[in-house]
């Protein structure tokens, strides 16, 4: 048994079986103005974009080519096409926000089982040790030696261009980033008085996973889901603009910015605007991320991972 256990362990009149030691529940920030939540502003208009623009706007897939090109209202163009049209004739605002609900939707679902499986995996490893974290830490590594897009090549080469794929490409990328955290976290927690009281009144691994060690580590999930939301919505977008995430007959971000990149010169709206609505998420989720580390830990206010 190491050092730190003895001491933890023995004398026993260290450890009081009936009474569990935990860190209390962070407490919000204390005394927040109006203006403290302003830094949420680019998120929540990405989700009212994604959730509600397409219920107020024209079919994104009707084409009109008697008005291709047309340019924004601010240059000219007309309240019909507010922000233009594409190179068919397509309403840009349309295609803007149902291209931002499915980018939301991919971001949101991939992080989360990216966070179940990467959660599950830094639970397993940090809490049981031996064989498993060294798997665990093997397929890590080997993950992180290959780069995001050889992944995606293969799979689209092997198993077609649809949105499947494109979320088991994101999975397999997204999930060491939480694995690694997760295991760091509760390898420290493995020597807190808490767990080795635990321990010494018979809890097993699991029971100790999922009462002591989850709830410590949910913080710090949280933090990254959000930000790994924003990274998502990214690679979905860098994928697609290379041909190797969404199939072309779908509204994506990084499609229209790929349409774009034929009218950079007359018609250089069309990837301009899904550009800066992937940077608002971007913004926005990594701010949301930050707000919510202020939150969790409002004395040291440290980034978490």
């Amino acid at each position: 048994m190491p050092m730190a256990d003895q001491a933890l362990t023995s004398p026993a009149s260290r450890i009081e079986p009936m009474v569990r030691e935990q860190p209390s529940r962070p407490r919000s920030v204390p005394g927040r103005r109006p203006t403290d939540y302003l830094g949420l502003a680019p998120i929540a208009v990405v989700i009212v974009a994604a959730m509600f623009g397409p219920l107020f706007t024209l079919d994104p897939a009707a084409q009109d080519l008697t008005n291709r090109l047309q340019p924004p209202v601010f240059l000219d163009g007309t309240w019909e096409h507010p922000l233009g049209t594409d190179g068919l004739g397509r309403d840009i605002v349309a295609r803007l926000f149902e291209a931002a609900r499915l980018s939301l939707i991919v971001g949101v679902v991939a992080a989360s089982i990216s966070a179940i499986v990467g959660v599950a995996a830094g639970l397993m490893a940090g809490s049981v040790g031996g064989l498993p974290d060294r798997v665990t830490t093997a397929i890590v590594e080997l993950v992180l030696a290959i780069p995001t897009i050889v992944i995606g090549i293969v799979l689209t080469a092997t198993l077609g261009q649809n949105m499947t794929n494109l979320m088991v490409i994101l999975v397999i990328s997204g999930w060491i980033g939480y694995a690694r955290v997760v295991r760091l976290v509760v390898r420290q927690l493995m020597h807190a008085d808490f767990v080795t009281a635990a321990q010494a009144n018979g809890a097993g691994a699991m029971r100790i996973a999922r009462y002591h060690l989850f709830p410590n580590v949910m913080p710090a999930v949280i933090v990254l889901l959000f930000q790994q939301v924003a990274a998502v919505m990214l690679w979905e977008a860098s994928l697609t603009y290379l041909g190797i995430g969404l199939p072309i007959e779908r509204v994506s971000l990084g499609g229209m910015i790929k349409d774009g990149q034929q009218h950079v010169f007359d018609g250089w709206w069309i990837g301009v605007f899904p550009g800066a609505m992937i940077a608002l998420a971007v913004i926005g989720f990594t701010m949301l991320a930050d707000w919510l580390q202020l939150e969790f830990d409002p004395v040291r206010g440290r980034r978490i991972g």
